[in-house]
């Protein structure tokens, strides 16, 4: 799994470095626009998101088939396209920590309760997306999964923008509700969606002919 890690990471730096400069400036935006909760959840979703593109990459240039012929299966290829999916989407998460701090020197970071649901947001838009559109990639390959990301990248935008500025007090509400009970549900729900994820993949991928 080392080397698949290895192989994805070049990947990463050589195609998606211009993502990661978008994703930047979705994390900047979120600081300086009221929708924070917006512009940063959309920065985790496409992050999350570009893993499926690296796996219909994979399986366009026949990179899949020659895994065949290597001592992994299937499933650990699978497993490792979710693993790497969950450190980028820490990393975003770990960058937009950074900049909390950054802007709580200059006394321009949101409030305490705002970041914590923003951060609370970006985890469950990294995993749930990411889960959907892994699992479709895995399952019917590079051309259907392209057009289910595109109409959950829709429909996400739409469920968003309505939250934030169509239902009052959406944000009073995660603020001020048990945390207790919410963010400890909040967080594990997204792990228990992917771990499903992982084995319908798994399954599915397995019997898929390439």
């Amino acid at each position: 799994m080392k080397g698949m890690f290895y192989k994805d990471l070049i990947s990463i730096t050589k195609i998606y470095r211009s993502m990661f400069l978008i994703i930047l400036v979705f994390l900047t935006a979120s600081f300086i626009t009221k929708g924070n909760l917006f512009w940063a959840s959309y920065a985790a979703f496409i992050g999350c998101t570009m893993v499926a593109t690296m796996q219909n990459m994979d399986e366009t240039s026949k990179w899949c088939r020659l895994c065949d012929a290597l001592p992994i299966t299937r499933s650990d290829l699978v497993k490792e396209k979710f693993l790497l999916n969950t450190m980028i989407n820490l990393g975003i998460i770990g960058v937009y920590l950074v900049m909390c701090l950054i802007a709580m020197v200059f006394r321009r970071a949101p409030e305490p309760g705002d970041i914590l649901v923003t951060l609370v947001t970006m985890w469950i838009a990294g995993m749930v997306s990411s889960s959907f559109t892994l699992t479709a990639a895995f399952l019917f390959g590079p051309q259907k999964s392209q057009l289910m990301r595109v109409v959950m990248i829709v429909v996400f935008v739409m469920v968003c923008m309505s939250l934030i500025n169509y239902v009052p007090g959406f944000m009073e509400f995660l603020k001020n509700a048990n945390t207790i009970i919410i963010i400890p549900l909040a967080l594990a729900l997204p792990v228990v969606i992917q771990l499903i994820s992982i084995l319908i993949s798994s399954a599915g991928f397995e019997k898929r002919v390439l």
